[in-house]
């Protein structure tokens, strides 16, 4: 979809919202040292970006579940997961 293969689907997914919350406490920090309204907020929006993500993560993974008949294939599939590249 949108010419991205599943390797790319599952960065999005899993690790932007990951990075966006942990982009959200540095916003924080330099909020709070600086005293700068401006940054406070992007820490505010870039939290919300990420935990509307996470959600989506955790949406995509449960609609796309693999029946447990499935057994030995599933293992398979995550060795080969580490060795995919972006």
């Amino acid at each position: 979809m949108f010419g991205y293969d599943a390797a790319h689907w599952h960065a999005v997914l899993n690790d932007l919202p990951a990075a966006l919350l942990f982009v959200a406490v540095l916003f924080d920090v330099a909020a709070a040292l600086t005293k700068r309204e401006s940054l406070m907020w992007a820490g505010i929006w870039t939290l919300w970006a990420g935990v509307i993500g996470g959600w989506a993560a955790v949406v995509a993974v449960n609609s796309r579940r693999a029946p447990s008949s499935t057994g030995e294939a599933i293992h398979e599939i995550m060795e080969k997961h580490g060795t995919w590249r972006c």
